[in-house]
């Protein structure tokens, strides 16, 4: 990597994007391999020299097709099929009757006349007389078998007559400047050399910020291994005193570029991953949680320690939210039946099949259940889920004559309103237990109303406040409509 951006090996007419893809193609299938350490890398082609011979072999002409027969040679052709079926034919015939013919025997008069030709009464000079038995035509003469042989020969294109022009492009090429040919150029397998391998860090700055690789890392802006565990050390201490995301977001990548360039992959690496996805999670930043959760699923098969269970359940309640079911189908299959037994993976089976059952009622107590930070990736779609189930709640409501079934199951709420239903019955069955910023959940419930343009809907009488859900029927289903749209792999609408 180094010798493909020294300044001397720089080519003139490749960019650094082709170089770098090209760079990525040589050594991405040698790391899949593991192969590193059985190849002379001093002596390897650099990615450039790769790229100028193919770009010299895509502009060297190919030899044109051979052009299409004439329609004079295509009934050539065709009539020399003919006659050859028809040689070979009489070829067979005559074979047959030599078996049966006697070599010395020689024809009779008998046997070349006719029979109506033969005896005294035989008629003279008519129709008959003037009729002869077809000849069969000889075998092929010297000129015909020339002809014959001239017409193959137009159908057959030399492709040597090419060759003198190759010849002369290839050398107006090679006029126009050296060429390094890398295509035939064999890999020689050498011992492993001490410069070969990951880079190692020497770097002792605790906090450095991330900046996106464009060139090979360099060991002076790396941070060894005890550096980093002091700096992630550092970077949580600041986190819980100053809550300051984007400084520590900024710093956690910082720390996972330089484990990544050094290819550090321990128990220290899972630690890293875990806590910048936990932090992720707590301010909704689901794009970094994804990336975060896709190398932990790496690292977890690696066998290292951390908490595979705990972060199987957060993935499983990802996929919820996202509405990936070819995900969650995979992650369904992997669970053993240990990890059906925990209790996080068990709490995340639950609130999959709830929804997958139209259970809203028990969606909500487990949201209310919820154990780890799974409550910070149901905060992402539980207002989702209330559209959903309040959607039902007002078809409901349509559908009965009087009042709401959903009240008239529950005695101490009955409304006296037709096709309504009490405030504190959506309080219950949403799931509205308050937060901190609104402690009461009858606030709450009417802050979640008034998001979504639903307020209106609401009267206040001298018992208890009710929502006319009759009427907001049809600005709920579409609110329930825009709610579910398609979520992307980073968790953004």
């Amino acid at each position: 990597m180094q010798r493909s951006f020294a300044t001397e090996n720089v080519i003139k007419g490749i960019t650094t994007e082709e170089l770098q893809k090209k760079l990525r193609d040589i050594i991405n299938p040698i790391a899949a391999a593991n192969t590193f350490d059985q190849i002379d890398w001093a002596a390897y082609p650099l990615p450039q020299q790769v790229l100028q011979q193919e770009r010299l072999q895509a502009v060297l002409p190919r030899p044109p097709p051979p052009p299409p027969p004439s329609p004079f040679q295509q009934a050539a052709f065709s009539q020399l099929q003919i006659n050859e079926t028809y040689n070979t034919n009489r070829d067979i015939n005559k074979k047959r009757k030599s078996s049966e013919m006697s070599k010395d025997k020689t024809p009779s008069k008998s046997d070349i006349v006719p029979p109506w030709r033969q005896g005294a009464g035989a008629p003279k000079n008519v129709l008959e007389d003037r009729i002869t038995p077809r000849e069969v035509s000889p075998s092929l003469t010297k000129k015909e078998k020339k002809q014959r042989r001239a017409r193959e020969e137009a159908f057959t294109v030399d492709p040597s007559k090419f060759s003198a022009d190759l010849e002369k492009r290839r050398q107006r090429f090679e006029a126009s400047g050296p060429v390094t040919t890398v295509a035939h150029r064999p890999i020689h397998i050498a011992t492993p050399d001490a410069h070969e391998g990951p880079v190692v860090g020497t770097c002792q700055v605790l906090e450095k910020n991330y900046f996106r690789m464009t060139s090979a890392p360099k060991p002076e802006t790396v941070r060894p291994l005890p550096v980093l565990i002091a700096a992630f050390d550092l970077v949580r201490r600041k986190w819980s005193r100053d809550k300051n995301y984007s400084y520590v977001c900024d710093q956690f990548k910082s720390i996972r570029q330089d484990l990544t360039v050094q290819h550090i992959r321990n128990d220290f690496t899972v630690q890293v991953y875990e806590t910048h996805a936990r932090v992720a999670l707590e301010k909704a930043d689901m794009g970094e949680y994804n990336q975060c959760q896709t190398q932990l699923r790496a690292l977890y098969s690696r066998k290292l320690d951390g908490h595979p269970t705990e972060f199987m359940a957060y993935r499983i309640l990802y996929f919820v939210y996202t509405g990936n079911r070819s995900g969650m189908n995979d992650v369904l299959a992997q669970l053993t039946a240990a990890d059906r037994a925990d209790d996080a993976i068990k709490h995340a089976l639950e609130v999959r099949s709830s929804l997958a059952f139209g259970n809203y009622y028990r969606f909500f107590q487990l949201y209310g259940e919820c154990p780890g930070m799974g409550a910070w990736l149901m905060d992402r779609f539980v207002d989702r889920e209330r559209l959903a189930a309040l959607a039902q709640i007002c078809k409901s409501s349509v559908s009965s004559p009087a009042v709401s079934g959903y009240v008239a199951a529950d005695h101490d709420c009955r409304s006296t309103k037709p096709y309504g239903t009490t405030l504190g019955y959506l309080v219950r069955h949403l799931g509205f237990v308050g937060s901190d910023e609104i402690p009461d959940a009858h606030v709450q419930c009417r802050d979640f109303l008034g998001r979504h343009g639903a307020a209106a809907f609401i009267a206040s009488t001298d018992r208890e406040a009710i929502f006319h859900a009759r009427d907001a029927l049809v600005t709920i289903d579409a609110l329930k409509n825009q709610a579910f749209g398609r979520v992307d792999i980073k968790g953004q609408i």
